[in-house]
């Protein structure tokens, strides 16, 4: 999301403007249980047209939809990279050197690798110690020549923020979708039908990556050679979404469903 939108899920989230409905689809039957729930909120736009400097006024259903599903999955994930984080910020606490700013790269560095920055508190502690030793080698006497050494010793503090974590915890599982459309012609239910059956063109690239397609690894040297093999598998792509098409056309006519696992 971009611009103003994820402030206004996280404000709707939290405060929420409107009652909370669950959420059925037109294709279910009474006794499954709900996808999910969400509400709306009905925001006014407008925009100066410039060539008549005149105003346009519309309005648009903020949809603010929660999947169960989808927030245990986006919580798994976020204790996974939290547990992780802090088993590196404590193995990094252990032995943090004596560089100030590398450890605070170090840091920074393991925050944003997990995604966890707004999860950590760090703070690193620095003291200077200072000793004396002898210059010579063995017993020392009492005129020995003795000189002193300054070290730097750092300390670094880890917390977790359970606010913030608490708060991601509340936020997962929302998402929020926009239409001009009038709820005479979409309803809440059927915006998050449309928007789940919608057709995704990275679906296609993901075939090719884990999918029934795989292109890696791949074991040409000659350019050639690697290009014809993405070709016949780009053909191949194209067959596959053409039947799924069609199927999904026969099923819907049909009124049936099928495992697919293309």
């Amino acid at each position: 999301m971009s611009g103003q939108h994820p402030q206004y899920l996280k404000q709707w989230v939290l405060n929420p403007p409107a009652e909370t409905v669950e959420i059925r689809l037109p294709r279910q039957d009474e006794e499954e249980p709900a996808v999910g729930k969400g509400f709306e909120v009905e925001l006014g736009k407008f925009w100066l047209n410039e060539e008549t400097n005149k105003w346009v006024r519309w309005h648009e259903r903020y949809l603010v939809v929660y999947s169960q599903s989808l927030a245990a999955s986006i919580i798994r994930g976020q204790q996974q990279r939290i547990l992780t984080a802090r088993t590196a910020l404590d193995k990094l606490a252990a032995k943090p050197g004596e560089d100030r700013r590398e450890l605070t790269q170090k840091v920074e560095n393991i925050l944003q690798r997990y995604r966890v920055n707004d999860f950590f508190s760090t703070t690193i502690i620095e003291e200077t110690l200072v000793t004396t030793r002898n210059c010579r080698r063995g017993r020392p006497s009492k005129n020995s020549p003795t000189e002193e050494v300054t070290s730097i010793c750092l300390q670094l503090h880890i917390q977790q923020v359970e606010t913030a974590i608490k708060e991601a915890e509340t936020l997962a599982g929302w998402r929020l979708y926009v239409t001009n459309a009038p709820t005479t012609r979409l309803t809440l239910p059927q915006a998050v039908m449309y928007y789940r059956d919608e057709w995704l063109l990275e679906r296609g690239f993901h075939r090719f990556k884990r999918g029934s397609l795989p292109a890696l690894p791949i074991y040409f040297q000659n350019e050639d050679r690697i290009t014809g093999l993405m070709f016949v598998l780009n053909i191949a792509l194209r067959v596959f979404t053409l039947m799924e098409f069609v199927v999904r056309q026969a099923l819907e006519e049909t009124q049936q469903s099928v495992f697919w696992s293309l």
